[in-house]
């Protein structure tokens, strides 16, 4: 309706003035246009550019976004995965004289995908009013910048024909954390009791041979924002990798678990690390029909996640043979341990986005990269045009299962 509206306006502004925006003009052919039309005229004439454009933010070739906002202030920035969402790190607007557009240009790789939002006056943080597309996570929704050549992924849609693994509702009392509670009493009881999910592929055979199996840190969050059911669903079904279990385990203080910056004897995350690996893997080899040796069990986790998937790995490698880790913290007692401790047998998957975390940015192609190459390691180690984001880990979760889990 207010396209229609705008429409009638538009045509009678031309109708009028004659003078319209063209569509075959460039955004900056356009601001020459607004800046040598009267002033009394400008305003209808943005009504004119907003209305004829189909999308926003507006693509010139295949490496140039104009993002553009109309309304009053006195500042306006984008912030988001092109400033590694870094709150000392803007990108400002330019509005244009005597009227009330705001916008800026910016240069991304042309497969590029990058999240941001806007910010009104330093406080106001707002989806793009004009950019119908989004992306939402555990922390909010955030505005959605897509380039020409950027390819959406196919896998994390259900497809018609391929039947559904089934996921099933577990909970374990940890009688290792509940150790690590009692000899610190500021951490809370109630991370003691640890629900999770387990995935069993179609025709599950609790008799037959035993099935590989990968255990998901952020679990719950792959389920719901990766879409990672769908994605072994349909590898499967392309006889891209073997049937698999899969174990999802969420967190539930993040980042002590994750992340623990100590590195003393009672280091939370390394403690839940033993949990992990050890004592919730015994229970799920009770309780599945699955592979009990290295090179048939996986461990994956993003950013904090992918940290702890680390560390899972390294410190326990007779229980994964394969880690991977999405846009991963690396903290330094893992790095020490890669460096100069016995080389495992291990192999890698790592990926990072060009508009990721500019910690990240640092540790992991400066310092996780080398060393793993210096010791002989085999991995892979990916880079996309896309930041710290679960549409981004999403896009490239395929990658480590086939790695790890291919049909052989």
């Amino acid at each position: 309706m207010l396209r229609k509206l705008g429409s009638v306006a538009v045509t009678l502004f031309v109708l009028f003035t004659g003078t319209s925006f063209c569509t075959a003009q460039s955004f900056e052919e356009f601001v020459d246009q607004l800046n040598s039309t009267a002033s009394e005229l400008k305003s209808a004439l943005v009504d004119s550019f907003l209305i004829s454009s189909e999308t926003f933010p507006l693509i010139e070739g295949s490496t140039t976004a104009i993002i553009c906002w109309r309304g009053e202030a006195n500042r306006v920035e984008i912030r988001g995965d092109m400033t590694s969402w870094d709150t000392l790190k803007t990108i400002e607007l330019t509005r244009i004289t005597d009227t009330d557009l705001w916008f800026v240009k910016q240069t991304f790789e042309p497969d590029a995908r990058v999240e941001y939002k806007i910010v009104v006056d330093d406080t106001n943080w707002v989806l793009d009013p004009l950019n119908p597309n989004g992306s939402t996570s555990p922390s909010g929704t955030n505005s959605e910048l897509i380039m020409p050549e950027y390819i959406p992924p196919h896998l994390i849609r259900e497809r018609i024909g391929v039947e559904h693994g089934t996921i099933e509702e577990h909970s374990i009392h940890s009688e290792t954390l509940a150790s690590l509670v009692a000899s610190r009493p500021e951490l809370p009881d109630s991370i003691v009791e640890r629900p999770y999910r387990v995935y069993l592929p179609v025709n599950y055979n609790p008799d037959g041979i035993p099935y590989p199996v990968l255990f998901v840190h952020d679990g719950f969050e792959y389920l719901e924002f990766a879409n990672i059911d769908t994605v072994l669903d349909n590898l499967i079904d392309d006889g891209l990798i073997q049937p698999i279990v899969a174990v999802f385990v969420p967190p539930i203080m993040r980042t002590p678990e994750y992340a623990d910056s100590s590195q003393d004897s009672l280091s939370f995350n390394h403690t839940y690390a033993e949990f992990f690996s050890e004592e919730l893997g015994d229970r799920i080899n009770r309780d599945f029909n699955v592979r009990t040796d290295p090179l048939g069990r996986a461990v994956l986790g993003p950013s904090y996640g992918g940290n702890i998937s680390l560390v899972c790995g390294v410190f326990h490698p007779e229980r994964f043979g394969h880690v991977a880790a999405q846009s991963p913290y690396a903290e330094p007692a893992l790095l020490e341990r890669l460096a100069t401790g016995p080389k495992l047998n291990i192999d890698f998957y790592i990926d990072l986005g060009r508009y990721d975390i500019d910690i990240l940015l640092k540790i992991v192609p400066e310092q996780l990269i080398p060393i793993l190459k210096e010791r002989g390691y085999n991995f892979e180690y990916l880079s996309f045009s896309e930041g710290h984001s679960w549409k981004a880990w999403r896009a490239n979760v395929d990658r480590p299962l086939i790695q790890f889990f291919a049909v052989e």
